[in-house]
C-alpha cells in the first residue's frame, strides 16, 4: 500500500523534478504525509528481516541527541519468550532473549543529549534482570552491570532492588527473601552506588525529627543496628529483634532535607514506623550490581 501510494506521487512529481523513495514517507489515517511514522516503520522492518517473530513493542526515540531516532524493539515468539533488538541508521543488532512481557520497558530522559532504555527480563521464579542500554554515535551499548528492578527516579538518579535472603537468622542460617531499594547514579556509561557511610545514633540526632523516629522504632519493639548515610540524602537504619531461637531484621529509611529528616514510606497502611518503611532484611553500605548475562 505504501509503495503504491509513493509510485502515484512519483508519477505526479516527475514533471516537477521531484521523486520520493519508498520508505521515506508514510500516510496517516487522514491521508497526509507522516515522515516520523515512516522512520519508525523502517526501523521495525529492518528487524523483521532478521526474525520470524512478530512485532511486540517498539521504543522509538533520539537516544543520543544527534537528531536521528533509533528504536529498541521487542519481538514475540510466544507468551514466555521474546527477543530484544536495536535498530538504527548504522546498526541492527539482536541483544537478548528473555520474557519481556511482564513489564513494559522505559525510555529514561537523562539529559538533552542522552536517553537510556531499560527493560526487565524474567526467566521464571522469583528473580529478574534489568537490561539497560544507551546509544552513542548511532550504535547501542549495553550497560554491563544494571542489577534487578532498575527504576528511573529523575535525571541521573535511579533505584535498584537486588534480591537477598536476609530477613531472619536462625543459628548461622539466613532466610527470608527481600528486595530493598538501593540508590544509583548514572555516570554517562555506567552506574555507581550512592555508598553509605557508617554513622552513629548521636550523629543522626543532630537532625530535626531524628529523636521522634528513633522513639517510634523503639516503641515498635526493635533495636538499632548499623546506620548508613548516603550522599543523595538517604539514611538507612538497620533494625533487629531477638527471640529465643532467631533474630529478625528490618529497616527504616529516612531522607535528609537540609537539617530536617522525613520518613520514606514503603507501605502507607503499615501499623507502625517499621511496617510503613521497611523492605525487610539488612542494608549494606552498597549493593552488588549484577550483569543480566547476555554480554
Amino acid at each position: 500500500m505504501l509503495e503504491k501510494k509513493i509510485n502515484q506521487w512519483n508519477k505526479m512529481l516527475r514533471k516537477m523534478g521531484m521523486i520520493f523513495c519508498a520508505g521515506v514517507l508514510a500516510w496517516n489515517f487522514n491521508g497526509k504525509i507522516d515522515v516520523q511514522a515512516a522512520s519508525q516503520n523502517i526501523l521495525e522492518q529492518r528487524v523483521l528481516q532478521h526474525t520470524k517473530e512478530k512485532l511486540f513493542r517498539t521504543y522509538y526515540a533520539d537516544y543520543d541527541g544527534d537528531g536521528k531516532k533509533e528504536a529498541f524493539i521487542v519481538t514475540k515468539k510466544n507468551q514466555t519468550e521474546q527477543t530484544l533488538w536495536f535498530s538504527g541508521e548504522k546498526q541492527v543488532k539482536k541483544l537478548a532473549v528473555s520474557d519481556f512481557s511482564l513489564k513494559q520497558g522505559k525510555i529514561c530522559n537523562i539529559s538533552r543529549k542522552q536517553k537510556l532504555f531499560v527493560v526487565e527480563g524474567w526467566g521464571g521464579g522469583s528473580g529478574s534482570w534489568s537490561y539497560c542500554l544507551y546509544v552513542s554515535q548511532g550504535k547501542c551499548h549495553p550497560v554491563k552491570n544494571s542489577g534487578e528492578g532498575l527504576t528511573h527516579i529523575s535525571g541521573k538518579d535511579f533505584m535498584v532492588f537486588p534480591s537477598a535472603f536476609d530477613a531472619c537468622k536462625t543459628g548461622t542460617i539466613m532466610t527470608g527473601h527481600t528486595w530493598k531499594a538501593y540508590y544509583l547514579k548514572w555516570t554517562g556509561k555506567k552506574f555507581v552506588n550512592y555508598t553509605g557511610t557508617l554513622i552513629s545514633s548521636r550523629s543522626l540526632k543532630k537532625y530535626e525529627g531524628a529523636e521522634k523516629y528513633l522513639k517510634e522504632i523503639k516503641k515498635a519493639g526493635y533495636k538499632i543496628g548499623k546506620i548508613y548515610s548516603r550522599k543523595n540524602g538517604i539514611v538507612n537504619i538497620n533494625l533487629y529483634k531477638k527471640d529465643k531461637y532467631s533474630v529478625s531484621y528490618e529497616n527504616v529509611t529516612l531522607e535528609k532535607k537540609g537539617k530536617k529528616l522525613s520518613l520514606r514510606v514503603h507501605e502507607k497502611n503499615g501499623e507502625n514506623i517499621v511496617k510503613k518503611s521497611s523492605y525487610g532484611g539488612r542494608y549494606d553500605s552498597k549493593t552488588a550490581l549484577l550483569s543480566p548475562g547476555y554480554l
